[in-house]
């Protein structure tokens, strides 16, 4: 019968040969934990996603306005004259 410390050690060698043989780097994994947290991270979306509606919206507003002062510029006076 194997002591808990032997076990623990030939578990941990099965997982070492494991994950060599699944291509895996122990180096990549922090990595690619690193990333996946970022990723997964939702704080600040909200921020994100206002800067950009409102970037939108203020654009949108800008335009009218400008057509709307260039036809008030460019449009022929209708004014209708009173009899006399």
């Amino acid at each position: 019968m194997q002591s808990d410390s032997a076990q623990h050690g030939a578990l941990r060698a099965a997982e070492a040969q494991q994950s060599a043989h699944s291509g895996i780097a122990r180096v990549g994994t922090r990595r690619r934990s690193i990333v996946l947290a970022l990723w997964q991270n939702e704080n600040g979306v909200i921020a994100v996603l206002m800067a950009l509606s409102l970037t939108v919206l203020i654009g949108i507003v800008v335009s009218r306005l400008d057509v709307a002062m260039w036809y008030r510029n460019n449009a022929p006076c209708k004014t209708r004259r009173i009899p006399q």
